[in-house]
C-alpha cells in the first residue's frame, strides 16, 4: 500500500433506496418531507461520516430520493441494470432528460454485474441491480405500499426481501454469512389512489444491529478525523466532513492502519502497567505482612484503585479494540485491493468467515461497501505477485518474533531462576538455622524472625516480579503471533508457486484469497482477548 493516502480516508455509510414508479401525485409532498427528515435525521447522528445514496434512477422514489439525497449533501452512486444508452431506452422526453441530468450529477456509475445464474432478459438485469444495492447498502429505504413480491422478481418488495433475508442465489455461495439488515418502510400509495392511511415509518429487520453498526462505523470515521488522516491526491488536509474528494481504499487503509498502531501502543502500555501496579500491590502487601509497615496498607488500597482505574480506562476506550478491529479492517483492505486488480468476482467480504461477520459486523460491512470503489487497473498475475510479498513479509516477520521471543524467554528465566534461588536459600536457612528436619535450632527466636521475615520478603518479591513478567508478556502472544506467520509463510509459497503468472485467475486464487482472510479471523481471535484486566484471585 502507498503510504500517501489517495482520497478520502472514511468509510461512506451507504443508504440505498427502492420505490414504486407510480408514486401517488397527492401524496408527493408528504413522502417528500419523510425522506428528507430521514436522511437529515441519519446524517446528524452520525456527523463525522460521509454518506452515499446508492440508486437505480428509475422514474418515481428512485429520482425523488436521489434529488432530496443531493440536496442534503449525500454523495450519489447511480447502480444501474445495464449500460446507460441501453437503460434510457426506457425513457422518453422529461423522464429521459431527468434520467441524464441525475446520471451526470452521481459521483461513480456502476452497471450491476451478474449475481445470479445467468437468464436472458431486461428482469434479470433489473433483479441483479436490486441484488447489488441491497447488498452494499447500510440502510434500505422503501418506497412501498408492503405488499409481497413475486418470487425471483424484480421491484421494491423483492429488494427489500432480498434485503432482509438474502432470498437470491449466490454464485460465491456465501448462503450463511450472517448479516446485520435493516430497512426504513415509508409506507405509501400507488398511483392515483392513495394509502388508506397516512405516510407512515417502520423499521424493519434487525434495527439495533443497524444501530450499533453505524456507530462503530461512524467512530472509525471520527479517530480518521482527529488523526488528520484524511487527504486529497495532492496530500493537502481537506477541512469538513463533507468533502468531495473520491472514496479511496488506499485512503481507508491508511487509516486503519494508522489507528491500528496507535492503538496497539496505547493498549501495550496499559497492560504493562496493570502488570506493574500488581507487582507493586503483592510487594506492598507482603511489606504490610511481613514487615509490620502497616502504612503500606494505605499503597496497598491505592494500587488496586489504580488497577482498577487503568483496566477501566483501557476498555472504555476501547484501545485494544481499536487496535485489533483497526488491524482486521486494514488486512481485509489490502485484500479487498488485490481481489479488485485480479477480477475476483467473490470480493473479500464475501469470503469472510462467519466469525468476522458475528464479531465485528461493521468491519464486515466497511469491505463491503469499498467493493463499491475500485482498486485500479487491472493486473497480470496481482495474486501471484501479492503472495510472494506476504511471504517475504512473513519471512521477516519470523525472525524479528523469534528474537523477541528469545529475549522475552531469557527475561522469564532469570525471573524463574532468581526465584527458585531464593527458594532454595530459605529451604537452606531453615534446615540449617531452624531445625526444620530435626536438626538443632541454631539461633534464637529473636535472631531468627528478622531473618525469616527477610527471606520471606525476597521470596514473594521474586514471586510477584515472575508473575508480572508470566502474565505481561503472555498477553503479547508472541508464540501464537509466530505460529500464525509460519502459516501464512507456508500458505504463501504455496501459492506462489501454483497460481497463474497471467491474468487469468482461477479456482486457486480465490481459495488463497479465502485462507488469508481466515488467517487474519483467527489472528483477531486470540489478539482480541489481550486486554488488560484485574485478577486478584
Amino acid at each position: 500500500m502507498n503510504k500517501k493516502s489517495q482520497g478520502n480516508s472514511k468509510i461512506p455509510i451507504t443508504v440505498g433506496v427502492t420505490g414504486h414508479r407510480d408514486l401517488c401525485e397527492a401524496e408527493i409532498p408528504a413522502i417528500r418531507e419523510t425522506v428528507r427528515k430521514e436522511l437529515i435525521t441519519l446524517r446528524q447522528d452520525h456527523p463525522f461520516s460521509p454518506f452515499v445514496l446508492l440508486c437505480c434512477l428509475a422514474e418515481g422514489a428512485d429520482r425523488l430520493c436521489a434529488q432530496i439525497a443531493l440536496e442534503e449533501g449525500y454523495d450519489l452512486i447511480a447502480v444501474l441494470p445495464m449500460p446507460a444508452p441501453e437503460y434510457e431506452k426506457n425513457f422518453k422526453g422529461e423522464a429521459l432528460e431527468s434520467f441524464r441530468g441525475l446520471l451526470g450529477k452521481a459521483k461513480k456509475c456502476i452497471e450491476a454485474p451478474c449475481i445470479e445464474p445467468f437468464r436472458e432478459g431486461r428482469d434479470y438485469r433489473y433483479r441483479q441491480a436490486d441484488i447489488y444495492l441491497a447488498e452494499h447498502s447500510h440502510l434500505l429505504l422503501a418506497i412501498w405500499d408492503g405488499l409481497p413480491g413475486k418470487e425471483n422478481g424484480c421491484g421494491t418488495a423483492e429488494t427489500v426481501d432480498i434485503k432482509l433475508t438474502k432470498n437470491y442465489i449466490n454464485n460465491n455461495g456465501t448462503y450463511l454469512n450472517p448479516d446485520v439488515s435493516g430497512v426504513v418502510h415509508i409506507k405509501v400509495g400507488r398511483g392515483e389512489e392513495p394509502s388508506a392511511q397516512p405516510v407512515s415509518v417502520t423499521p424493519m429487520g434487525n434495527s439495533a444491529g443497524i444501530r450499533e453498526l453505524l456507530r462503530k462505523t461512524d467512530k472509525f470515521n471520527r479517530e480518521t478525523e482527529k488523526l488528520g488522516i484524511k487527504q486529497s491526491e495532492t496530500g493537502v488536509s481537506i477541512k469538513g466532513v463533507n468533502d468531495t474528494a473520491d472514496f479511496s481504499i488506499k485512503g481507508v487503509y491508511d487509516a486503519a492502519d494508522s489507528i491500528s498502531v496507535r492503538n496497539q501502543k496505547r493498549s501495550r502500555i496499559g497492560l504493562g502497567i496493570v502488570a506493574s501496579l500488581a507487582t507493586l500491590l503483592t510487594t506492598a502487601f507482603l511489606l504490610y505482612d511481613e514487615a509490620e509497615l502497616h502504612i503500606l496498607i494505605i499503597m496497598c488500597v491505592v494500587f488496586i484503585a489504580g488497577l482498577f482505574a487503568i483496566v477501566r480506562i483501557t476498555r472504555s476506550r476501547g484501545w485494544n479494540e481499536k487496535y485489533t478491529q483497526s488491524r482486521l479492517l486494514a488486512e481485509g483492505l489490502r485484500i479487498q485491493e488485490v481481489c479488485l486488480k485480479a477480477g475476483i468476482v467473490a470480493g473479500a467480504a464475501e469470503l469472510l468467515p462467519w466469525t468476522v461477520w458475528t464479531d465485528a459486523p461493521w468491519v464486515a460491512w466497511a469491505l463491503k461497501v469499498m467493493e463499491l470503489f475500485d482498486g485500479g487497473e487491472r493486473q497480470p498475475g496481482a495474486i501471484r505477485e501479492f503472495a510472494r510479498d506476504q511471504a517475504n513479509y512473513h519471512e521477516n516477520a519470523i525472525v524479528k518474533t523469534e528474537k523477541k521471543i528469545r529475549k522475552n524467554d531469557r527475561i522469564v528465566r532469570i525471573a524463574v531462576v532468581l526465584s527458585i534461588i531464593a527458594y532454595l536459600a530459605g529451604l537452606g536457612f531453615e534446615i540449617y538455622f531452624g531445625g526444620l528436619l530435626g536438626g538443632p535450632v541454631r539461633l534464637g527466636y529473636e535472631q531468627i524472625e528478622p531473618w525469616r521475615t527477610a527471606l520471606k520478603l525476597v521470596m514473594g518479591i521474586l514471586s510477584a516480579v515472575t508473575l508480572f513478567v508470566g502474565s505481561y508478556y503472555g498477553k503479547l502472544s508472541l508464540e501464537e503471533e509466530n505460529d500464525g506467520h509460519r502459516r501464512m509463510l507456508l500458505l504463501c509459497r504455496r501459492a506462489e508457486l501454483r497460481l497463474p503468472e497471467s491474468g487469468k485467475t482461477d479456482r486457486g486464487a480465490e481459495d488463497f484469497i479465502r485462507e488469508l482472510l481466515h488467517e487474519n479471523a483467527s489472528w483477531y481471535d486470540y489478539r482480541s482477548r489481550g486486554r488488560a484486566e484485574v485478577n486478584l484471585s
